[in-house]
C-alpha cells in the first residue's frame, strides 16, 4: 500500500499542463542554443584548421643536406602547388641586420640568447602573416649551439604563432654529416665529432615532438641517404601535395 506521503510526493512530482509547458519551452530553447554554439564552434574550428594547414617546417642539424632536399621537393611540386620557401634564418639576420647586431648570419649564434629569442619572435610573426595567403615551407633549425649552451629554435612563442601542420625532420649519418661540415669553407661552422652530432640529432626529435605536443602538427623523419638526396626528396614532396 502506498501512503498518503508517497501520494503527495507523487502527485506533486507530475507538473501541471502550465509547468509542462514551460519546461518543454526551457528545453526548446536550449535546444537551438546548443545548435547555435555548435554552429559557432565547428566554424572556428575550421578557420583554425585552415591556419595550420599552410606551413610545413623544415629541420635538420647543420651539413645534413636539408637545403638541397628542400630545393630537389620543390621542382617536384613546382607545377602542383603554390609553395614559398622561407629561410628562419634569413629573417632573422634581416631584422638583426637592420638594428646594427650583426653582420652576417653565422654571427647570429654569437648573440646572447634573450637577444636571439626576441629577433626569433619578429621572425615567427612575418612568417605568420605569409602563410595566409600560400603554403609555406619553413627552412629551420630546431636547436642552435650557443656560447651559452643550445637554443631552442622552435619555441612554444614561435610555433603557437606560425601554427605548423607538419614538421619534417632530415637526418643522416652522423660521420657523413661531419665530412661534409669539413668540406664546406663556404660556412663558419662550430666543431662536432661524430658523437655530438648524433646526440644533436636526437636531441632534435625530442625538440620535434613537443612541438607537435603543442600545436598537433605531424612529425616526419626523413633519412638523406649519401648520393640519394633525390630520393628523399621524393618523400618529402609527396607530404607537401598531402598539405
Amino acid at each position: 500500500m502506498v501512503s498518503a506521503n508517497a501520494d503527495n510526493f507523487l502527485y506533486e512530482s507530475v507538473p501541471g499542463s502550465d509547468e509542462l509547458y514551460h519546461h518543454r519551452a526551457i528545453i526548446s530553447r536550449a535546444r537551438k542554443a546548443i545548435k547555435v554554439r555548435t554552429k559557432t564552434f565547428a566554424h572556428s574550428l575550421e578557420v583554425w584548421l585552415v591556419k595550420t594547414l599552410k606551413v610545413v617546417i623544415v629541420s635538420g642539424v647543420p651539413g645534413v643536406g636539408k637545403s638541397t632536399v628542400i630545393n630537389g621537393a620543390l621542382r617536384m611540386v613546382k607545377d602542383k602547388a603554390d609553395v614559398q620557401l622561407v629561410t628562419y634564418g634569413d629573417i632573422m639576420e634581416e631584422i638583426a641586420t637592420k638594428r646594427g647586431l650583426v653582420k652576417n648570419r653565422d654571427e647570429m649564434r654569437k648573440l646572447p640568447a634573450k637577444v636571439q629569442r626576441t629577433v626569433q619572435k619578429r621572425a615567427a610573426e612575418q612568417i605568420a602573416k605569409m602563410s595566409k595567403k600560400q603554403l609555406v615551407v619553413v627552412d629551420t633549425h630546431t636547436l642552435i649551439l650557443t656560447p651559452e649552451g643550445l637554443l631552442i629554435g622552435l619555441p612554444r612563442w614561435v610555433v603557437e604563432s606560425i601554427r605548423p601542420s607538419s614538421l619534417v625532420l632530415i637526418e643522416a649519418d652522423p660521420r657523413k654529416i661531419a665530412g661534409r661540415r669539413a668540406k664546406d669553407k663556404t660556412r663558419s661552422r662550430d666543431e662536432q665529432d661524430p658523437k655530438g652530432i648524433d646526440t644533436h640529432q636526437q636531441m632534435c626529435r625530442a625538440a620535434a615532438v613537443a612541438v607537435g605536443t603543442l600545436t598537433g602538427a605531424t612529425v616526419k623523419i626523413i633519412r638523406n641517404k649519401e648520393g640519394k638526396a633525390e630520393e628523399a626528396a621524393g618523400i618529402f614532396a609527396e607530404l607537401l601535395l598531402k598539405v
